[in-house]
């Protein structure tokens, strides 16, 4: 899908603003974070947290296409990020975003999009929103899947996930794994 009001963007505003049926939990993973999109989504995702939802984000930090600025941003919504590395390997690169209501409704939002301006709003993006009855065996199991599939991605016992603090993130400035925003031109920010 792609287009006003179409845009994954859109989906994800829509889903976290729910007042009636309002999901639980939300699992967002994203090879790449810039401030530009997660500041399109924060006060959203700030009130969905505050309300009591709960949202986890696993982002890759691979050829700096997550900048410092947009994970301080994530963790100033009160989303608990892990990010994902496995240095010298392949680059990280899926994108999904879960939504959770209890055992009853889940949404998977697949595709190309990243959590930048552009990947949520701006560039031509292939996504697919399935949406699941969690009380029907088939449904279920493909839910169960994606979960699963997130669960890998923040396991930190297999060395390629933390979990994010301001540590971690100094850290992972220092060592250059991450874009500063305040230094790329505009116009120039991709994603």
């Amino acid at each position: 899908f792609g287009g006003r009001p179409n845009r994954v963007g859109d989906h994800i505003v829509d889903l976290l603003s729910r007042s009636q049926n309002r999901f639980d939990s939300v699992c967002m993973v994203a090879a790449f974070a810039k401030a530009s999109g997660v500041a399109i989504l924060f006060d959203v995702l700030r009130n969905y947290v505050n309300s009591g939802g709960s949202v986890t984000a696993a982002i890759g930090v691979d050829q700096q296409g997550t900048s410092r600025q947009g994970l301080e941003l994530l963790l100033q919504a009160g989303v608990q990020v892990f990010i994902f590395n496995n240095p010298g390997a392949e680059t990280f690169h899926p994108k999904y975003y879960l939504f959770q209501r209890s055992a009853r409704e889940g949404v998977a939002l697949v595709g190309s999009s990243n959590l930048t301006r552009g990947g949520l709003y701006e560039n031509f993006e292939f996504n697919v929103r399935v949406d699941h009855d969690l009380t029907t065996t088939g449904d279920v199991q493909l839910f169960d899947s994606f979960l699963l599939s997130f669960g890998m991605v923040t396991d930190v016992s297999t060395g390629m996930a933390i979990r994010l603090d301001q540590n971690a993130l100094a850290e992972l400035a220092r060592l250059g794994y991450l874009l500063d925003e305040s230094r790329v031109p505009t116009g120039e920010e991709g994603g």
